[in-house]
């Protein structure tokens, strides 16, 4: 993991654009971090999901297989703050066969397997450790179960759009035909409400991004000034990007492993996108991927939707 994440660092800050991965966030501090963000006023992600789950896990269980138990996995659980709703709702009605939490973060993963069984006692935790995209794949799961793919918190919106596909086709090589998705995505809004949630007034999100240079600091043996970097975020309401940048403040050099890099003043480090997306955009992912639409879950605000679809290829 360490070798993939200095070869990464390495890779991003050699780029003339220079960038670094979003997936290195979540270290212990940035995992605490993250849960401060998602607690503050700005962040309005959060809050508008949680609704959906508080809400209406009853709706989506209603949805799933019937008297089947199935099986959930979930990509990139964090501290499960919504989708504990759902697994509740899945152990009142005994549909739980097993719960497969994947996420980069050791931390997580720990947490996750000994936090679970004390609140569903004989729930059974499987935890995968590693990048969804790189290591999983369906011969890690049951043929013979159904299984619940849950991707939320937006998590698909980290990714660009010609990226976005390839995530998608990852996700459906997880699944049988007939299984299901349940994928959120923040929706297009009024450009200064998407703003402040990547710019909050808690500076929380600045000291997120600045976390990833402790982290190399720390793993990596860099020598990151923190001093010498600004957060900057930017949104576009055509293209429904909203970027995130580190902005040097002045000329200065680096090291990392004994590898020098070299910063101009207000020179970017790309740090990640977080995309938003209309529903035609979304229906167009459906035809593409052989998903049908079982339904659409939204907040009272219509700030963002769960979609859940089943895996219904034409092919097959």
């Amino acid at each position: 993991m360490k070798d993939q994440f200095l070869k990464d660092v390495i890779k991003g800050l050699s780029a003339a654009d220079k960038y670094l991965l979003p997936k290195y966030f979540y270290n212990k501090r940035g995992d605490e971090i993250f849960s401060e963000i998602m607690d503050c006023d700005d962040y309005y992600l959060t809050r508008a999901e949680t609704e959906i789950f508080t809400n209406q896990s009853n709706k989506i269980v209603e949805l799933l297989q019937g008297d089947t138990k199935i099986n959930v996995v979930e990509l990139g659980p964090g501290d499960m703050t919504k989708s504990v709703f759902l697994i509740n709702e899945l152990e009142k009605r005994n549909l739980l066969s097993q719960f497969y939490p994947v996420d980069i973060s050791v931390n997580i993963i720990t947490k996750l397997q000994s936090w679970l069984p004390e609140i569903f006692p004989g729930i059974s935790v499987n935890g995968i450790c590693g990048d969804y995209m790189q290591s999983l794949s369906g011969k890690d799961f049951p043929l013979n179960i159904p299984k619940l793919v849950l991707f939320l918190g937006a998590n698909i919106g980290n990714y660009n759009r010609c990226e976005v596909n390839v995530v998608l086709r990852k996700i459906c090589s997880l699944l049988n035909y007939g299984d299901m998705v349940l994928i959120g995505f923040d929706l297009k809004k009024h450009p200064e409400k998407i703003l402040k949630a990547y710019n909050d007034s808690e500076g929380l999100t600045k000291e997120f991004n600045l976390n990833l240079l402790s982290r190399i600091n720390f793993e990596l043996g860099g020598n990151f000034e923190l001093k010498n970097f600004e957060h900057y975020a930017s949104y576009n309401p055509q293209s429904g990007e909203c970027k995130s940048y580190l902005i040097a403040t002045k000329d200065h050099s680096i090291t990392i492993a004994g590898k020098r890099f070299y910063f101009k003043k207000y020179e970017p480090i790309f740090m990640e996108v977080s995309n938003k997306y209309s529903l035609e955009e979304i229906h167009e992912f459906e035809k593409i991927h052989g998903f049908k639409k079982l339904n659409y879950f939204s907040d009272s605000a219509n700030l963002f939707t769960d979609v859940l679809w089943q895996f219904i290829p034409p092919h097959q």
